[in-house]
């Protein structure tokens, strides 16, 4: 109690829920449990190291030889400059780790030992199909379907391990087989085959290369002979000549010149017409605001004298009348020269118009003869397109077929080179002695697999007993509290007599050992049975179990003890009417007792009262059996009995037949002020005891919990706090055993 209100952080204060602390408490309980169920234990820890020994005595010893090669990652370079069809090795970080585990497998393959078996005629192998072992008879079918059936290159493989890191170029091949002979020579064949397989590897890849290349280079020159004669069939059938591609250059040119002109030309001649037309629709062609042509010299002097005349006219007019001969003399000037102009630009107009018709007409004919030149183009373009890639197809077909016939010479060559990038280090030699068994390691592990399954034996004997055996258990079942327990005790100690018991007072073991950890442990029930109620502590109490032989008796025997050494006034009674067993206890007749009080009339209950050897405890036996005990207990007489004892005694303790038998005990609870239960640790099962509190708190019994008989001596348990008292530790008082339930306060 003083250690949980230590603070958790003062310096050097032990802490109860450390892990070292949980541990050992921990290791405790699995050796409390190891020992409390020690026959199941040693009968597994037999028989595992029985079949452990027989097993290393009886096992076949196996050997274990090794070869190593060395796998070179990069083949030597014979023919410099030279590509290999069948590369042996690799080159790259990961492509070294992919390649060396594929040589592992490799090595370790059912194909390579298959290889193994046909180069050394091992299909029939007798070692190797178990037909040598000593005692066996086969006939000579059975021989044969052995040998017919059984997978000996799978056997083969079975045998080898392979052993080559990601670092190194050395493998290790390893060879286990109960004959060493047979395993050092199995493991130089393995390597040896692995050898040759790969160089046959290698030499199976170039023949198949150098064929498939062959056959290629035929189907190569079959393409190339084929766009060769196609390019000159095309070319022959079409005129694709420089001369030719010249020539219609030339015209395609010639004509384009021809459109642009004639295209002129038609364009001058019809603005030249338009100005013409636009001068015919006017009013005055000589007049100063009338277009001028330009080039038309006539036209242009008939402007100028227009001009002259009419500023003489003017001059006439302002000295002379319009009418005035002079002036109409040159008003007849102006007409003619008027007319003149007119028929001058109709004629002029014709002209024009016929050369605007010539220059359209030659436009037209140049356009049609530039069409046809651009299709000829157009068609020599196309067909030398086609060419173009008749051309380059066979240039392909060419180049291919060159670096097939290239390729074919080099496979040629290098298949004539041989060279290899595995080679055997170091020849198995033929083991001197077995690596299996190992004995010294057999027994070894035997022995911690012998104790390891012992103690699961145990723990699962534990895991699986129904029964209670702790306060824990108890406490773990509905409607159940737990007053306490009492440890296991009888005449001896050890291999010592109790010299203090008499014979046959076994029960009365706390009386005569009152120092005792039983008796310590009966102290600390009493307590709690009287701090159940601390308001209104019982009078008189009620001991029964679910079934019988579960350490009633002797409960109710230590508890009246313990009470009577408290109180100095207490009464047991024996109300098993079924199998009364206190007198036997105490060592009185059974001549009179319950039984006899009720079926008396007037007689005090102190008439049948024994007194014994405990100071301040008296017995009420049961006497004479009675044939039907549930009359008795329903009578007047008994519940008068109850109450007399009641008022004589401070504490009365009736001892009652099991709850799940009779219904004794039931009918008893409502005469008591509490119900004790008593279980038996490692004998009462959980079900029946959760039936006996359900029955009685069905019916409204007043229980004030479980005891545990025959409670196992534990550390964590009252007996062991008694003999060993407080210890000190890291600076706080604590109890000297940790334990799982709480600690008492």
């Amino acid at each position: 109690m003083l250690n949980k209100k230590l603070p958790r952080d003062m310096p050097g204060v032990a802490r109860d829920g450390d892990a070292s602390t949980r541990l050992q408490a921990q290791l405790n309980k699995i050796t409390d449990i190891v020992l409390r169920r020690i026959w199941w234990a040693i009968p597994m820890f037999v028989c595992t190291m029985v079949a452990v020994v027989y097993g290393t005595r009886h096992m076949i010893p196996i050997y274990s030889a090794t070869s190593t090669v060395v796998i070179n990652h990069q083949p030597p370079k014979i023919l410099a400059g030279m590509q290999e069809v069948a590369q042996l090795g690799t080159s790259g970080y990961y492509a070294d780790r992919k390649y060396y585990d594929a040589q592992r497998q490799i090595l370790a393959s059912r194909e390579l030992a298959q290889l193994v078996v046909d180069r050394n005629g091992l299909a029939a192998d007798e070692h190797l199909l178990g037909l040598d072992r000593a005692g066996l008879e086969v006939t000579p079918e059975q021989r044969r379907e052995i040998i017919a059936t059984a997978d000996v290159a799978s056997i083969v493989a079975g045998k080898v391990s392979v052993v080559l890191g990601e670092d190194t170029m050395v493998a290790r091949v390893t060879v286990r087989d109960s004959d060493a002979q047979f395993a050092a020579t199995l493991a130089n064949w393995l390597v040896e085959a692995y050898r040759d397989r790969n160089l046959e590897h290698r030499r199976r890849i170039t023949r198949d290369a150098f064929r498939e290349l062959r056959n290629l280079l035929a189907e190569m020159e079959k393409r190339k002979n084929g766009s060769e004669k196609a390019l000159i069939d095309f070319e022959t059938a079409n005129d694709l000549s420089a001369l030719r591609r010249r020539a219609v250059e030339e015209r395609l040119l010639a004509f384009e010149q021809r459109v642009r002109e004639t295209s002129e030309a038609q364009f001058e001649a019809r603005q030249r017409l338009q100005e013409l037309r636009k001068m015919k629709r006017g009013r005055d062609l000589l007049s100063t605001q009338a277009p001028i042509l330009s080039a038309d010299h006539l036209l242009a002097e008939l402007k100028r004298r227009y001009v002259d005349l009419s500023l003489s006219r003017k001059e006439l007019e302002g000295l002379y009348l319009a009418k005035h001969p002079k002036v109409l003399a040159i008003d007849e000037q102006i007409n003619h020269l008027l007319d003149a102009a007119q028929r001058h630009l109709d004629a002029t107009i014709r002209s024009v118009t016929l050369n605007y018709e010539a220059a359209t007409a030659g436009s037209q004919n140049a356009t049609a003869s530039l069409q046809e030149v651009r299709a000829e183009d157009t068609t020599l373009r196309v067909a030398r397109s086609h060419y173009d890639k008749l051309l380059s197809q066979r240039d392909e077909d060419k180049r291919l077929y060159d670096l097939v016939a290239t390729r074919l010479a080099e496979t040629d060559l290098t298949a004539q080179v041989e060279f290899n990038n595995i080679d055997v280090l170091d020849a198995a030699i033929v083991p001197g002695a077995p690596i299996r068994p190992n004995k010294p390691l057999n027994y070894s592990a035997g022995l911690a697999m012998a104790l390891l399954l012992a103690v699961i034996a145990a723990l699962a004997a534990e895991t699986f007993d129904a029964t209670v055996k702790t306060r824990g258990d108890i406490e773990a079942l509905p409607n159940a509290s737990f007053l306490g327990g009492l440890p296991t005790f009888g005449l001896y100690e050890g291999d010592q007599r109790l010299t203090q018991i008499p014979d046959g007072r076994q029960d009365l073991y706390v009386h005569y050992l009152p120092n005792s950890r039983a008796a310590e442990a009966a102290r600390t029930l009493r307590t709690s049975i009287l701090f159940s109620r601390p308001d209104s502590p019982p009078q008189t109490l009620l001991v029964t179990s679910a079934l019988p032989r579960e350490g009633k008796t002797t409960t109710s025997t230590t508890i009246a003890v313990a009470l009577a050494g408290a109180s100095g006034s207490c009464v047991l009674i024996d109300t098993d009417l079924r199998k009364p067993r206190l007198h036997k206890v105490f060592g009185i007749e059974n001549d009179k007792g319950v039984t006899s009080y009720v079926l008396s009339r007037n007689s005090p209950v102190t008439d049948f009262l024994k007194e014994t050897p405990v100071p301040g405890l008296w017995l009420l036996p049961c006497g004479p059996v009675p044939p039907n005990g549930a009359e008795i207990l329903h009578s007047e007489r008994f519940k008068a009995m109850v109450a007399e004892l009641k008022e004589t005694f401070e504490i009365c303790i009736y001892d009652s037949s099991p709850v799940a038998v009779v219904s004794d005990a039931m009918v008893l609870s409502h005469y008591v002020d509490g119900v004790i239960l008593v279980a038996q640790s490692g004998h009462t099962r959980k079900d029946w005891l959760t039936t006996a509190l359900e029955r009685l708190h069905s019916i409204s019994a007043p229980v004030l919990g479980v005891v545990l008989s025959r409670a196992p001596i534990e550390r964590q348990g009252y007996g062991y706090y008694y003999k060993r008292g407080y210890g000190r530790e890291a600076y706080s008082y604590r109890y000297a055993a940790d334990t799982d339930d709480e600690a008492p306060t």
